[in-house]
């Protein structure tokens, strides 16, 4: 008996058979868009948030960049 798996996150996606008979995952590839909704009381506080908004982006596109 034995147990098999992998360290880390994993996904379940679906496989297409190509036209030379190789597999891969179908699909995938194309654009994507992030959004970020600011909402601030005045010019003071969307300033103080501009670091944090930008921490956000750069996780978000570093994710992105793994996973292509």
């Amino acid at each position: 008996m034995g147990l098999a798996g992998e360290a880390g996150p994993e996904a379940i996606m679906p496989l297409q058979r190509g036209a030379d008979g190789r597999l891969g995952v179908a699909g995938g590839g194309g654009a994507v868009n992030v959004t970020f909704n600011v909402t601030a009381s005045d010019a003071r506080s969307f300033t103080q948030s501009e670091a944090e908004v930008s921490a956000m982006l750069l996780r978000a596109v570093r994710r992105g960049s793994r996973s292509a």
